[in-house]
């Protein structure tokens, strides 16, 4: 293969081949694989309660997983009870916190996986080394076929 620049006549022997940008796809795949199981974990630790079930959709879960959610109000009379409420406000945050990162993080690769599945790279491949693929019956009045790749490598 040699890289193609549109405009340039195309040496003999050769013809312009397309290609997904493959890295691209599969860094947006493995970071969106990573963010999505991290917020599948937060969300079977917390036993998919009170809106976590959310985050088993990938994207869009995390942020319904914030909407949906129901806080508690804390009514003390105690120092005991203002410092429970206290610990279960901060919980709150720290899980707000941790699915708005990892909805942010979700976003960020499904655009980069889209973008690779959407760009693609001309190459110049050499016609000779392409596989060619046949379809041949193996007689007349059968209903056989068989299936060829030839090339060369």
């Amino acid at each position: 293969m040699l890289p193609y620049y549109d405009g340039l006549p195309v040496p003999p022997g050769y013809q312009v081949t397309s290609r997904p940008a493959t890295g691209v796809i599969t860094g947006g795949l493995v970071g969106l694989g990573v963010s999505y199981g991290a917020g599948l974990i937060v969300g079977a630790t917390q036993g998919f309660k009170n809106s976590t079930g959310w985050l088993a959709a990938p994207v869009a879960g995390p942020w319904l997983a914030i909407a949906e959610r129901n806080y508690d109000q804390c009514k003390t009379s105690t120092v005991q009870q203002a410092r429970a409420c206290v610990k279960s406000a901060v919980g709150e945050v720290q899980f707000i916190t941790f699915v708005a990162v990892d909805g942010v993080f979700q976003l960020a690769t499904g655009f980069l996986t889209l973008a690779g599945l959407l760009s693609t790279k001309q190459e110049l491949t050499r016609e000779d080394l392409l596989p060619k693929v046949s379809l041949v019956t193996t007689g007349p009045k059968r209903s056989d076929w068989a299936l060829s790749v030839h090339g060369r490598f």
